[in-house]
């Protein structure tokens, strides 16, 4: 009897307990597939929120070093058409010199700051180049659509007007820069 009665009780405690977790049932596949497919829409929409940032900064850093490449050649430019050009320069050799693409700075034998040094500035594809006595150094690395210098006279002064137009293919990002540089009176 008293086996029959524990019996009986373990029975009872598994039913009771088999009721119990019956009640407590899983997730259907429904449920689950429903589940999985808001958790994606989820990830899609936070990874989309990321991506936007990451892509104005890249476009940034594009437009930033475009800006600084035009600087750099514009002011080395600049700097070495004022230094070379200095007293007459004749007509007929800055027509020579100055063309599309192609800018030739002969140095100048009244100039107390350089002598025997030439410079030549040449677009070469898309790039800009710098070469001063043979050796080569690339100012604009790449996105050069334009490098158009000529010798232009304005009141009576020559000087040379150069325009450089760059494009970014990543970003569409495009800057032009125009410069005149007085080289006679």
């Amino acid at each position: 009897m008293i086996m029959t009665d524990i019996r009986a009780r373990v029975h009872r405690r598994s039913v009771v307990d088999n009721s119990v977790c019956s009640s407590c049932q899983g997730f259907t596949l429904v449920e689950l597939m429903v589940g999985m497919l808001s958790g994606a829409i989820l990830v899609l929409i936070i990874s989309a929120i990321m991506v936007i940032p990451v892509r104005s900064m890249k476009g940034n850093r594009a437009y930033a070093r475009l800006r600084q490449e035009m600087a750099y050649a514009s002011r080395l430019m600049s700097r070495d058409i004022r230094i070379t050009a200095w007293g007459d320069i004749d007509d007929d050799l800055m027509d020579d010199h100055v063309r599309s693409g192609y800018l030739f700075l002969d140095y100048n034998e009244e100039n107390p700051i350089i002598r025997d040094e030439n410079v030549l500035y040449q677009k070469e594809g898309d790039t800009l180049t710098r070469t001063l006595n043979g050796q080569t150094e690339i100012l604009i690395s790449e996105g050069l659509l334009h490098f158009e210098p000529s010798a232009i006279h304005v009141d009576g002064k020559q000087g040379i007007l150069f325009a450089l137009e760059m494009n970014n293919t990543e970003t569409g990002a495009s800057i032009v820069k125009s410069s005149y540089i007085q080289v006679r009176n």
